[in-house]
């Protein structure tokens, strides 16, 4: 199986860490790259969304990693319908449905309780 962060392969983490990124300015990029901000490599991409982790910023339009996977999964779908293919698009929403996500996992906790 290959490597995963967060439930997301390399090219989505690393795409998650460019989406971030991108919505800070120059001078914040600057001092993110002063911190260690690489996002190359597995153990860069991962120490990267740590440090962005760290940072607030005031112009925050990111989405929250459930978010993320969500719209990534969503995307898989709708290009698995277009295919016409109705496998593609059970095992696209089969990936969607188990994908692990921490803030998931503390929602289905709580329902169960109830």
């Amino acid at each position: 199986m290959a490597r995963q962060f967060a439930g997301l392969s390399y090219w989505d983490a690393q795409d998650r860490n460019s989406q971030r990124f991108k919505y800070f300015n120059n001078e914040e990029k600057k001092e993110l790259r002063s911190k260690g901000y690489k996002n190359r490599g597995w153990d860069n991409v991962i120490n990267s969304w740590n440090i962005l982790q760290t940072v607030q910023h005031d112009n925050d339009n990111t989405i929250s990693l459930s978010a993320y996977v969500a719209k990534k999964a969503i995307k898989e779908v709708e290009k698995a319908e277009l295919s016409g293919n109705l496998y593609a698009v059970l095992d696209s929403l089969k990936r969607l449905i188990d994908t692990p996500d921490p803030e998931w996992e503390a929602l289905r906790a709580i329902a169960s309780e109830n």
